[in-house]
């Protein structure tokens, strides 16, 4: 959270994508990242909306915990993909149309 929005952006540009993860993963939503703020606002958002992800890397699917109480929901597929970002290959995840 103490990083430049540019620097966040260098590493994300500079790190391969990895395999799928699998299983849970807690998750830290950067907002206002290298401002005083950011950590309050993450610690807020990550107790009341975001907790994080449970990866299910044999379905190819995550989905998200979210609220206080951790409740499973938004599940998304995931895949190795281009990154809208820069083209290059990372994880990519999609919300299947309802």
């Amino acid at each position: 959270m103490k990083m430049s929005t540019e620097q966040l952006d260098d590493v994300f540009h500079q790190a391969p994508p990895g395999d799928i993860p699998n299983g849970e993963a807690k998750g830290t939503a950067i907002i206002a990242p290298d401002t005083p703020r950011s950590p309050a606002i993450a610690e807020i958002i990550n107790i009341f909306a975001w907790q994080g992800k449970t990866f299910d890397a044999a379905s190819d699917t995550l989905v998200n915990q979210i609220t206080f109480f951790g409740i499973s929901a938004i599940e998304a597929k995931i895949y190795v993909g281009p990154s809208q970002f820069d083209g290059d290959d990372c994880i990519v995840w999609t919300i299947p149309r309802i």
